[in-house]
């Protein structure tokens, strides 16, 4: 089934990367909350970490990798997706990494955001859309950022949090301390609103992390075996 792919592969992560970069299929979305962008050959290396239900996890590989290979191809980025039975800790969700330079690793998020507000046919059969995409359904948004960018996203006296929430619509909700899993430097930020409410506000943060040295994780990975479980956040996805 589809939705175990991962669990063929050799390593603990599925590692897909095609190293294509878009042949004239960018996939633009509004920067309009960034400060400034620079070209690619100018970006340094970033990464967001994205959690999604098994359901959601499904539709975003496809048929035999598909999807996600497409995304890929599209977008020049590297996707990752934990095994099955791997999740983040204390969660039920999979753990979902992108990497490369800045445009690539937005338009590749940009992409995912849009496979999760689509409406899907219940797991193992994520691939099969029921409907088009609700542009204004309310979805939450689970991201992992490193605890380092806490004061970062937060901003003084919650400054920026709310510039980030005014501009873009969409609601964010940073986990507390006492949901941080010992010796695990990330924590979960969620994110609740429409399509482009959602877009906007990770398009902010991803240009936060990717600016400052807090932004960078320590696991660059999608294993937390290592991890001791706190007890479980309640479930945000379908």
């Amino acid at each position: 089934m589809f939705g175990e792919y991962d669990d063929h592969q050799q390593s603990s992560d599925l590692d897909m990367q095609t190293g294509l970069q878009s042949q004239g299929q960018d996939h633009h979305m509004d920067h309009s909350l960034e400060p400034g962008l620079t070209s690619k050959s100018e970006q340094a290396q970033c990464a967001i970490k994205i959690l999604l239900s098994n359901k959601h996890t499904g539709s975003l590989i496809g048929k035999n990798g598909s999807t996600i290979l497409s995304f890929q191809a599209a977008t020049g980025s590297r996707v990752r997706v934990s095994k099955a039975d791997e999740s983040f800790p204390g969660t039920q969700f999979r753990v979902v990494l992108i990497t490369g330079a800045f445009d690539a690793v937005s338009s590749c998020l940009e992409l995912i955001i849009e496979q999760v507000h689509k409406q899907f046919a219940d797991y193992p059969f994520g691939d099969k859309e029921t409907g088009p995409v609700d542009t204004n359904a309310q979805r939450t948004l689970n991201l992992v950022i490193p605890s380092g960018a806490s004061g970062l996203i937060i901003g003084r006296g919650g400054e920026t949090v709310r510039t980030i929430s005014s501009k873009s619509g969409s609601h964010i909700q940073l986990a507390g301390m006492d949901r941080q899993v010992p010796g695990l430097n990330e924590r979960m930020l969620s994110l609740t609103g429409s399509l482009q409410s959602n877009l906007s506000a990770t398009t902010f943060i991803l240009q936060l992390l990717s600016e400052d040295p807090t932004g960078k994780y320590d696991n660059l990975s999608t294993s937390y075996r290592n991890f001791a479980l706190p007890a479980p956040y309640p479930a945000a996805l379908p």
